[in-house]
């Protein structure tokens, strides 16, 4: 079952790691039988789209005003092709081209949000390729790092892109899971660059979708010292042990984590009764 597991599940991810904190059967069905729960839809392709323009507008590929005024152009032409998706879900009256009116502001503000917080800095990465193994288990630990910059101290700054509806809420409500994102990322980059952990600092960039928000792009410093990293990388190898030993249990608690509107998309199918 070992031998099996390690030439099917070769990398962990931290997405995946939140899926098997999910429920470990449903991250059995995901990555070792290889069943796929999600396709491309309009969410997928709103992160996507903010994710690009605020990297080319901060690696001055394009002008600020010219790449909002383009990402709006984009996002309504995705709202228009998945209008009939969009009233099936959230009913007619749901304005989705909206979100895209705070994320114009977020791509005409972000070079002096980032400068105001950091002073002078420079571009060093996007989407920073992570592909290193792990110290005790065969998977390697595969990321991509949505930003990292380098200050005129030689401080080195990660950076990760969330949209959300508020991010007050988001801060408010983000649990350790989702600080250990930044912490794992923190570790791996590291170890790939030689950098010592204490010259590193991380950062979540929230991008607010709510079209009454005034000020939608926000920085939040995510604390990651020796204990977060220990706890961190502790949480990496408990479920990289329980993923090699094959243990599958079902975790009912997530079979309607999100309310009744939102079950697990395997929830009483023929691949989980």
């Amino acid at each position: 079952m070992e031998s099996q597991i390690c030439e099917l599940i070769k990398t962990i991810s931290y997405s995946s790691l939140e899926d098997w904190r999910y429920c470990p059967y449903y991250y059995k069905l995901r990555y070792l039988d290889k069943l796929k729960p999600f396709t491309n839809n309009l969410w997928t392709h709103f992160g996507k789209l903010v994710h690009r323009h605020l990297q080319n507008v901060l690696i001055e590929k394009e002008e600020p005003h010219e790449s909002a005024d383009r990402f709006l152009k984009i996002w309504n032409r995705f709202c228009r092709f998945y209008k009939k998706q969009i009233e099936e879900e959230f009913g007619k009256d749901f304005y989705a081209a909206g979100f895209g009116t705070p994320v114009s502001k977020a791509i005409r503000t972000i070079r002096d949000e980032i400068q105001n917080e950091f002073g002078n800095y420079k571009v060093l990465k996007i989407e920073e390729n992570l592909f290193l193994p792990n110290e005790n288990y065969p998977q390697k630990f595969a990321g991509y790092i949505d930003l990292v910059l380098e200050l005129e101290d030689g401080r080195i700054i990660i950076l990760d892109i969330k949209t959300c509806e508020s991010s007050y809420m988001f801060n408010k409500f983000k649990d350790k899971y989702k600080d250990y994102q930044l912490t794992l990322y923190k570790h791996f980059f590291a170890i790939k660059h030689s950098i010592e952990l204490d010259k590193i600092d991380t950062y979540f960039v929230t991008v607010e979708r709510n079209h009454k928000s005034k000020k939608p792009l926000k920085l939040f410093k995510v604390s990651s010292g020796q204990k977060k990293l220990k706890n961190a990388t502790e949480w990496l190898q408990n479920s990289l042990g329980g993923i090699n030993k094959g243990l599958w249990i079902k975790n009912r608690m997530s079979c309607h984590k999100y309310g009744p509107d939102h079950k697990c998309f395997f929830y009483q199918t023929k691949h989980c009764k």
